[in-house]
């Protein structure tokens, strides 16, 4: 039988898969609070729609899917046709849209038949679709993304209305949205503005045509809701908010926290002692003061732990700190603990999240991580996903 993370009384453990000594923890109980905590930035007038592309940034967007459907979110925005088809298999039926870029004939074809929206914003995009008579039944169902001002994807301003109605033209395509991306919504408010007032002309020019504006109109993102938007967006797209990270307390409503979802735990599977001059892992980047005791865990940057956080790392176990010692390695690292005597080989290692029987301690989240490596929370969440089992928390 697989070892199974214990998790406290109070907890319910779904579908846990952990066939290893190390695992994630993913709390859905922290996603509904957060979905309904963010849902309080609406108008009256919007819904809110989930970005959960990179498999929810690393969480499972199946599970996460689910929980947000029963919070009330009305669409889910997904990376690629892969990811809207993987939701569709996983019994997903809230409207889809692939806010990435799809061109190949094949992909149009699959994303009518499962009923997902696609952006389109060039010329190749309604080639492909001039040449697939056969979309006639079911429609494709396509929203248009204008280039405001991330200049990435999208159609530029003064071409937005000639593609809406060009896409309106061709038989079998509903336009069911119209929408753009902020770059800056987390920075100053100059940036931000000169997107809007771009974006704002646009949709006066498209709803000045007979059809008017399409179904769905949106561009903010989780930082974009905290601030004015064109009346007419109907839809605020939420994506890392929901899963803890990025919007601080003091912005929120209430100045509420958000709550990080993801933990990741360990068994230690060695405990050994070193002595005073002896080096740890490759390179012995790290050599004992004085005598230590090392513990062992089966994680490494193979599972998404980056190697640049050699010896900034920290963990906790019987509600003390421990520091990561060595260099990180492929698929293990290890841990200085001797300021935890007790500790048994078999018990758990808290890596990040909270220490069930230590609740009254801070959870470890990944903000010191991003901050050492100078980089952002979405990249770690999205690395820790690739071999590590789930295990799902209430």
């Amino acid at each position: 039988m697989p070892n199974t993370p214990s998790s406290p009384s109070h907890q319910r453990t779904l579908a846990s898969q952990a066939h290893r000594e190390a695992w994630l923890e993913v709390n859905l109980g922290a996603l509904e609070r957060n979905a309904q905590h963010l849902k309080r930035l609406l108008a009256p007038h919007q819904q809110a729609m989930a970005v959960v592309k990179a498999d929810a940034y690393g969480h499972g967007a199946v599970a996460v899917a689910k929980v947000l459907q029963a919070c009330g979110y009305t669409s889910l925005g997904v990376a690629n046709v892969d990811e809207a088809l993987q939701l569709r298999q996983g019994g997903i039926t809230l409207p889809l849209l692939v806010l990435g870029a799809t061109s190949s004939p094949w992909a149009f074809a699959l994303a009518a038949q499962a009923g997902v929206q696609l952006t389109v914003f060039n010329a190749t995009h309604l080639q492909a679709l001039a040449q697939l008579p056969s979309l006639k039944a079911p429609p494709l169902q396509v929203q248009v993304k204008v280039d405001t001002g991330m200049h990435r994807l999208g159609v530029a301003p003064q071409e937005a209305l000639a593609l809406v109605q060009a896409c309106r033209a061709l038989p079998g395509v509903e336009v069911t949205g119209l929408y753009t991306h902020l770059a800056c919504a987390d920075e100053g408010p100059e940036a931000t503005l000169r997107q809007w007032q771009r974006f704002e002309a646009v949709l006066e020019a498209v709803a000045a045509t007979p059809q008017g504006l399409p179904r769905w109109v949106h561009g903010a993102n989780s930082w974009g809701a905290l601030h004015p938007q064109p009346t007419a967006c109907n839809v605020v797209r939420f994506g890392i908010g929901l899963f803890g990270y990025e919007l601080p307390s003091d912005v929120l409503p209430q100045q509420q926290p958000l709550e990080p979802l993801m933990g990741l735990k360990a068994r230690v599977t060695h405990l050994h002692p070193v002595a005073a001059g002896e080096g740890i892992s490759y390179g012995h980047s790290v050599v004992a003061q004085a005598p230590m005791v090392v513990a062992t865990v089966p994680v490494g940057y193979a599972d998404g732990v980056p190697r640049g956080l050699s010896n900034r790392l920290w963990a906790q176990c019987h509600g003390v700190r421990v520091p990561q010692v060595g260099r990180i390695t492929m698929d293990q690292l290890m841990l200085d603990v001797t300021a935890v005597p007790q500790l048994q080989v078999g018990e758990v290692m808290t890596l990040l999240g909270e220490e069930a029987k230590y609740p009254q301690c801070p959870p470890l989240t990944l903000s010191p991580w991003a901050q050492a490596l100078e980089t952002i929370p979405y990249e770690l969440l999205c690395g820790l996903r690739v071999r590590l089992p789930k295990v799902y928390t209430r």
